[in-house]
């Protein structure tokens, strides 16, 4: 069911402090369709957590006018939420944690319109122009300085898969949009293109910004050792069942760092079903006293388009 047509009980939809403005239009042109099925048939994409997410919450192709919007998905904690689907207040908990990562990066890379991530930072200038006047993007609060500095370390960054700031990321998705528009333009040969844009909004049909900003309520470093110390290898059950590939994701976790959604949801569901006897509590956006009040974990494994 689209975010749109959720169906939320009449006046339970408080708003944020930070306005997060209208739900999305989840119409797409001919055009827009033909653009994702480029990028399947060139990438050969197979069915991953990413492309699943652009499925179920479709994109338009074109800049979205609110930082809510910006979201591959909501922000979800407890009913009632905004008219963006997240949860009330989100931005206060999570602006100024590095919490998210930049969906679709890769897809844009791989489209030919800029060589490599040195040319792409060209463009950074220009995008921290063009930011300050998208009141609704800016209005999203944060770390001083968010929407005024950038430097050449977070286009690295999201190029790396590493945690960024929600700003960050939004910076590194102008500089992209500038990039393409340069190319359609033909101040440089288009030949290079292995994606044809119509528009340099398209890419906003497959970027998005993916948010890592869950934890589990009890799962703190005393249950884990509890836990490994009741059934050893507990910790590498764990890791396997929410798909990753190095322990430390467990670890940090459990010490106050934070994961996606289905990270989260995976080790819940485990040890629901594999140790009834040592219950957790539920997945949870909002950081505890202790739990979620640091970075994301930057050893998550996940598809980042």
């Amino acid at each position: 069911m689209p975010l749109s047509e959720s169906p939320i009980a009449e006046g339970a939809r408080p708003q944020s402090k930070f306005a997060s403005g209208v739900r999305r239009n989840t119409t797409c042109t001919d055009q827009d369709e033909r653009l994702m099925e480029q990028i399947d048939e060139i990438f050969r994409l197979t069915p991953g957590d990413y492309r699943d997410t652009l499925r179920a919450f479709p994109r338009r192709a074109e800049r979205p006018k609110t930082y809510g919007s910006l979201l591959s998905v909501p922000i979800t904690h407890d009913s009632p939420r905004t008219d963006d689907g997240c949860y009330p207040f989100w931005e206060e908990d999570h602006a100024d944690k590095r919490h998210f990562y930049l969906g679709g990066f890769n897809h844009f890379m791989r489209s030919g319109a800029v060589g490599d991530v040195k040319e792409l930072h060209v463009f950074s200038k220009d995008a921290l122009e063009l930011v300050q006047d998208l009141r609704g993007w800016t209005d999203m609060p944060g770390p001083r300085d968010a929407w005024t500095e950038f430097s050449y370390n977070q286009v690295r960054h999201a190029k790396n898969g590493m945690p960024l700031y929600f700003q960050k990321a939004a910076i590194v998705m102008l500089c992209c949009e500038l990039a393409m528009r340069d190319r359609i333009k033909g101040k440089k040969e288009r030949s290079r293109l292995r994606i044809e844009h119509e528009d340099e909004q398209q890419i906003y049909l497959y970027m998005s910004i993916i948010p890592a900003c869950w934890n589990i309520d009890d799962f703190n470093r005393a249950y884990l050792d509890r836990l490994e110390d009741a059934h050893p290898g507990a910790k590498a059950q764990l890791c396997d069942a929410a798909g990753q590939t190095s322990i430390r994701v467990i670890e940090e976790l459990a010490d106050g760092y934070t994961v996606t959604r289905a990270t989260a949801a995976a080790i819940k569901d485990f040890v629901d079903k594999t140790y009834p006897r040592f219950p957790l509590g539920r997945v949870r956006a909002r950081p505890g006293k202790r739990l979620g009040r640091r970075h994301a974990s930057d050893k998550e494994a996940l598809d980042r388009g």
